[in-house]
């Protein structure tokens, strides 16, 4: 009979097999995973690791204009927030639009709210600015909430 095998101790919250998640570097885009370095042919993991994905994507790779990092995480939300909007737009959070170039990106409240935004959203456009396009060179986040 084979031995019995430890259970991890605490569960990862999404796919992948360890409790932490860490970036991957490719030429042009990187993202974050959790699954074993050996998958990517690494021995073992050479930089900070995060607990969640999204932490992991905003640290290592905030800058990325098409928000490849954050794509990689789980399936997006299927359904808005009910609350009454505060201000134009739909939702009554608001996130960084990645569609965008950093210098021309802007902080948005529009429905549906994407994947990455489930965890970087915040409850004014001036604090997604702040956050989310801080040193901004071109104004263009700072200039949509300054009307």
């Amino acid at each position: 009979a084979n031995p019995p095998t430890q259970a991890p101790t605490v569960a990862a919250t999404e796919p992948g097999t360890l409790n932490e998640f860490y970036p991957i570097r490719n030429q042009g885009s990187g993202f974050c995973t959790n699954e074993p370095p050996s998958t990517y042919g690494l021995n073992d993991i050479y930089e900070q690791s995060y607990p969640t994905n999204a932490e992991c994507c905003k640290a290592y790779f905030s800058h990325q204009s098409d928000g490849f990092c954050y794509s990689k995480m789980g399936s997006p939300p299927t359904q808005a927030p009910t609350d009454a909007p505060t201000e134009a737009g739909s939702l009554t959070v608001w996130y960084p639009d990645y569609s965008k170039s950093w210098d021309m990106g802007v902080c948005i409240n529009d429905a549906p709210l994407p994947s990455y935004a489930t965890h970087y959203n915040y409850p004014t456009q001036k604090e997604c600015c702040d956050n989310a396009y801080s040193g901004q060179s071109s104004g263009r986040c700072a200039a949509g909430y300054l009307g």
